[in-house]
């Protein structure tokens, strides 16, 4: 010690250079989302271990919402009135973004798209729904396909069938199913499941073209054309679904394709990772193929990442870091590895995969290169008019008819002019 210090001074010195040490090290900032859990949690902790990795002066922590896109709006509403404002959050395309765009909380990312590249990175599809007057304002972070039909390949195998390629061959498919003893498809309960099972009628009869044109309101729901597509789900579906299925919730209804007493099941592809929790092999007992009709198109679910102002400039840089991190390709393996889902960067190869993630993966690429990665179809609908589709068509399809179908289609369309009223609710995708 040098001399004319005393070891009081000495220790007061230690402690304050330790409180300035302490004041300059960057705060934490927070990425909320509703990853709570399981592998969801271990891929968004692979994704900030990648960001802080990569930027150390801004680490951020995850706050976890309890429940999904309205709980997550809800707590966003609570933070921005608070001013407690996350660095970055989890969120819906389409219009749950746009939502936030209206009300001016979102902020445009556009210079970390730039940097990015994210035209050559992500699908046509996806830039679409997350760009609102001219500016984007997401960065997509995964994709879970909803338009392949998984199958229990016991059964096919045992009646020497094989996965159909047109509603033909699903149509044969689906009666020998039934002569055999076997119940057909697999559904279960609520607003979404059922709908999703719409998609493939749709882009049959309509093309990618009309899926996004119906999306848009610039199609009347009772039209032919539409009809026509309402009709096909009610045959190929709705006819084949399995008994009582509104009462199964999609893991309960996946346990009934488990147990080999129904035979295929139109969810998405997180039911593989299910199905091999219950002892089910990928390519031996269990496989998928894309429901008929798509013409090269998939259909996916998107989880993407956005930000706002938040007044703190270390907060909002930690925001951009974040996204930049997410949008390269170490951060989507660290990501979507765990959680079973396809990277929303194409260029990332397949090494992360298992046999059914290596063949999702191929499938999107394909649809790729034809820009037919098209985005869920109930995102892409004004909230009301979406929840009214998940809705309605899960009590028809547990008691199709014509007249059950008109009035449907009529009360969707009155809907849908209602809307169209009020300038800007749908969305020109």
């Amino acid at each position: 010690m040098k001399p004319g210090i005393t070891l009081a001074a000495a220790t007061l010195i230690t402690v304050c250079a330790s409180g300035i040490a302490q004041a300059q090290s960057a705060p934490t900032s927070e990425v909320w989302t509703y990853w709570g859990s399981g592998s969801e949690l271990a891929a968004i902790n692979g994704l900030m271990a990648v960001s802080n990795k990569m930027y150390p002066e801004t680490p951020i922590k995850q706050r976890s919402i309890s429940g999904s896109t309205t709980e997550m709006r809800q707590a966003l509403q609570v933070g921005f009135l608070g001013g407690n404002i996350p660095a970055v959050w989890q969120s819906a395309l389409g219009q749950e973004l746009k939502n936030f765009v209206d009300s001016g909380r979102l902020a445009p990312v556009d210079d970390i798209w730039q940097q990015v590249k994210g035209d050559s990175l992500f699908p046509k599809g996806l830039a679409r729904v997350v760009t609102f007057n001219g500016k984007h304002y997401g960065i997509p972070l995964n994709m879970h396909t909803v338009s392949n039909i998984f199958y229990n390949k016991q059964i096919f195998d045992k009646l020497h069938l094989t996965p159909p390629k047109s509603w033909e061959e699903y149509s044969a498919v689906s009666k020998a199913l039934k002569n055999a003893g076997y119940e057909v498809l697999a559904n279960a309960g609520g607003n979404n499941w059922t709908a999703y099972n719409l998609y493939a009628p749709l882009v049959s009869t309509l093309g990618s073209d009309g899926y996004y044109r119906l999306a848009s309101g610039d199609m009347p729901f009772n039209s032919p054309e539409v009809r026509k597509a309402f009709v096909l789900f009610t045959e190929m579906y709705a006819k084949n679904y399995m008994k009582d299925w509104s009462g199964y919730t999609w893991s309960s209804a996946a346990d009934r394709l488990v147990q080999g007493k129904v035979a295929m099941y139109q969810m998405g592809d997180w039911v593989a990772a299910y199905l091999k929790e219950k002892g089910m092999q990928p390519g031996i007992d269990f496989n998928f193929f894309p429901a008929p009709g798509l013409s090269g198109a998939t259909v996916v679910q998107v989880d993407v990442l956005a930000r706002a102002e938040t007044g703190n400039a270390i907060k909002n840089q930690a925001g951009k870091n974040f996204l930049l991190a997410a949008a390269s390709a170490e951060g989507q393996r660290a990501f979507n590895g765990p959680k079973g889902s396809v990277t929303a960067n194409m260029t990332v190869d397949d090494s992360i995969y298992d046999t059914i993630g290596k063949k999702t993966w191929g499938e999107l690429q394909q649809s790729n290169q034809l820009q037919k990665v098209l985005p869920n179809f109930k995102f892409l609908l004004p909230v009301e008019l979406s929840e009214e589709l998940g809705n309605q068509i899960a009590a028809y399809a547990q008691n199709p008819s014509p007249e059950g179908l008109d009035a449907m289609l009529n009360s969707l369309e009155q809907q849908r002019q209602t809307l169209k009223k009020d300038e800007g609710v749908f969305v020109k995708w």
